[in-house]
């Protein structure tokens, strides 16, 4: 494997949630080649991907191929990828192909390809990987996932010990950080929350809610507390804890962190606080993928329903760093 520069270098990817381990792969094979051909996955060649409902429309990606392409000068032609041979069998389509470490066996299996057809194998370039801040390759998966950010950003390394919230950051976290949705049998908030099938639930008010309405969550996080106050509800007590953790008031604690953890990998329903709940909601919206819908009350007005985005983390993680 030569690094000899070429005319023209085929490469191809889903360039989902274009981040900067696509910045380098494109550079390396602009480093290479002069023309670059690259293959972007079709939205029916990564139904079956993790997370696929989270994967960019084909545009989307292309665009930002496209445009990152212009700033750096790399002159590219894009098309649609439904397979993995894409234009690779046809004699003369591309001179060499560059690859992660990731996609080398699609290579492989092009280069088998074309010599079952009398065609010449051709050279392969291998990118390596850029590596997040804990020294894993960054992946589009982990980014859909909600574990790190198109930077490389772990999100989970802001959970590793307790954090003492300071006035400021009250004052932040105390404000309505989604949609506020009325109580008020309406029907239009509980058509909001019927509709959703990804939700989890923080505090004894809005899981009772649940219950009550028999709506479904993933998991429920309460302390048999509502404003700070003991209270007693049939619904609440009748639950049976998977998990309990230990969380002071104003504090995110490291018990806290590492019970919702357990409880995301191993399925658990019920997550039972001794002390305080509130900050269960910043903790699940830095470890939650995206997609996911996060309701917490908001005392005296009624539900806050909070979307996980790449925006949304951020929003946080900044807050907790600030």
């Amino acid at each position: 494997m030569n690094n000899r520069r070429c005319r023209i270098i085929g490469l191809g990817g889903t360039f989902d949630h274009f981040h900067k381990g696509h910045e380098r792969f494109l550079l390396y094979a602009g480093s290479l080649g002069e023309l670059l051909k690259i293959g972007v996955t079709t939205a029916e060649f990564v139904q079956k991907k993790p997370l696929a409902e989270q994967i960019e429309g084909y545009e989307v990606r292309t665009a930002s191929v496209a445009e990152f392409c212009e700033r750096q000068g790399l002159l590219c032609e894009i098309f649609p990828l439904s397979d993995v041979y894409g234009p690779t069998l046809a004699e003369g389509s591309v001179e060499a192909f560059c690859v992660t470490g990731e996609t080398l066996p699609g290579a492989l299996l092009i280069n088998k390809a074309r010599g079952d057809r009398g065609l010449a194998p051709l050279p392969v370039h291998v990118c390596e990987f850029l590596l997040d801040e804990l020294g894993s390759p960054l992946h589009s998966i982990d980014i859909r996932a909600g574990k790190v950010n198109r930077e490389g950003k772990v999100y989970e390394r802001l959970l590793a010990q307790s954090l003492k919230l300071t006035e400021k950051q009250r004052q932040f976290f105390a404000q309505p950080q989604g949609i506020l949705l009325s109580l008020a049998k309406d029907g239009k908030s509980l058509a909001r929350l019927r509709m959703d099938t990804n939700a989890y639930a923080v505090g004894d008010a809005t899981l009772e809610y649940f219950l009550r309405e028999k709506l479904p969550y993933q998991m429920g996080v309460y302390d048999k507390r509502i404003a700070r106050k003991e209270v007693r509800s049939p619904a609440i007590d009748a639950l049976k804890p998977d998990i309990t953790a230990v969380n002071e008031a104003g504090t995110l604690s490291l018990s806290l962190a590492s019970a919702l953890k357990q409880a995301l990998k191993t399925g658990a329903k019920h997550v039972f606080v001794e002390g305080e709940e509130d900050l269960a909601a910043v903790a699940l919206m830095l470890l939650l993928p995206l997609g996911a819908n996060i309701y917490y009350g908001q005392p005296g007005k009624g539900i806050v329903e909070l979307l996980v985005t790449e925006i949304a983390k951020e929003s946080f993680s900044r807050a907790l760093n600030s």
